[in-house]
């Protein structure tokens, strides 16, 4: 399990490159954990501390409004966006 996640992290855009014990000290820092459909993974104006990895499922991105504007599909990186 540990080798899939692995080979799924160093896929993503931002990881391509690190080598196979620096995609696993990453995953050291990683956290699981499973959302219900329709649960908020990331509000509007959440503090942008955390990234997620997507890994299966899809994620709808919302408007304030309620308005569907992307879907997200595995493997990626997902997080409310934010400059310090």
């Amino acid at each position: 399990m540990r080798r899939t996640l692995m080979n799924s992290v160093m896929k993503i855009p931002l990881f391509k490159g690190l080598s196979p014990s620096q995609a696993f000290k990453l995953l050291e820092l990683c956290a699981p954990g499973v959302y219900q459909k329709g649960e908020t993974v990331c509000g509007v104006d959440a503090p942008s501390g955390e990234m997620y990895i997507l890994i299966s499922g899809s994620l709808a991105v919302m408007t304030s409004d309620g308005v569907q504007v992307a879907t997200v599909h595995p493997v990626s990186t997902v997080g409310e966006m934010g400059l310090s």
